[in-house]
């Protein structure tokens, strides 16, 4: 369970950093990356000792 969450949160990362997802809101990140919320994204973030996803895509621009 806790190398599915790693991939999750891998995965979020990649698409919150990379500027062709921009368009995606925050919510459908989580969805693609296998997370039910942004919520339970921030928190998995949070988990894996990274800032939360509005950090993470503010440091694109």
């Amino acid at each position: 369970m806790i190398a599915l969450r790693r991939m999750r949160v891998e995965l979020a990362e990649s698409l919150l950093r990379n500027p062709q997802y921009d368009t995606l809101s925050i919510d459908e990140i989580a969805r693609h990356s296998g997370f039910t919320s942004a919520l339970q994204m921030r928190r998995a973030l949070g988990a894996e000792q990274l800032p939360p996803p509005s950090t993470l895509r503010a440091r694109n621009s």
